[in-house]
């Protein structure tokens, strides 16, 4: 599959959260709400994802627990996938903050 689109949707926030991005692939199959944050190290993304109910009561703050708490609805298989996205995730994010900043 290749990827046919990406579309960035940039945030103002105070917080790590940097954007939102759409992937289209072969112009058949979409992937939203992927999500561009800031970190220590650089760009992170972050796949689409949903909090799980568990059966019993738990310590959310706990990172252990909260890292069980979610669980991707989407994601690429293996490194090589992952990192063909992040590229052409990164790069259109670049392309768009420029244009942001040009305005």
């Amino acid at each position: 599959m290749e990827i046919t689109n990406v579309g960035i949707s940039l945030k103002n926030t105070e917080g790590t959260l940097r954007a939102y991005a759409s992937v289209t692939f072969d112009d058949e199959f979409v992937v939203k709400n992927i999500k561009i944050t800031e970190t220590e190290k650089g760009l992170a993304m972050s796949m689409p994802r949903r909090k799980i109910k568990l059966k019993e009561d738990v310590d959310e703050n706990d990172p252990e627990i909260r890292a069980k708490l979610y669980t991707d609805i989407a994601h690429p298989i293996n490194a090589a996938a992952r990192e063909k996205l992040e590229k052409a995730i990164f790069a259109k994010y670049e392309e768009e903050l420029k244009k942001s900043q040009e305005v």
